[in-house]
């Protein structure tokens, strides 16, 4: 259902029935493990990086983005690179 480079390849497909009955498709919810995940490096933010590009400088893979801002432990993405000067953890690829 989705690919293997996702935060969701490893969700649970479920299924529910629709208001008019039919099927409507949907992952199980995602949660952050609740330990924090070994740290490769504490990147400092400099203007206009994004989380697509360190994911491809420093994990290989610019679809992982997404690890960079779990290991960040922020509800909303954007915010981990929005402010220059902070720092970034980036975790140990997977």
């Amino acid at each position: 259902m989705s690919d293997p480079f996702s935060r969701y390849a490893n969700a649970t497909p479920l299924v529910m029935e629709g208001p008019d009955g039919t099927p409507v498709r949907y992952l199980d919810r995602r949660v952050l493990r609740a330990h924090q995940a070994p740290v490769l490096a504490r990147v400092t933010v400099q203007d206009g990086d994004r989380l697509d590009t360190l994911a491809a400088r420093w994990l290989g893979n610019a679809e992982v983005w997404w690890r960079i801002a779990d290991a960040s432990r922020t509800l909303h993405p954007a915010d981990v690179v929005a402010e220059p000067g902070s720092v970034v953890v980036v975790p140990v690829p997977e």
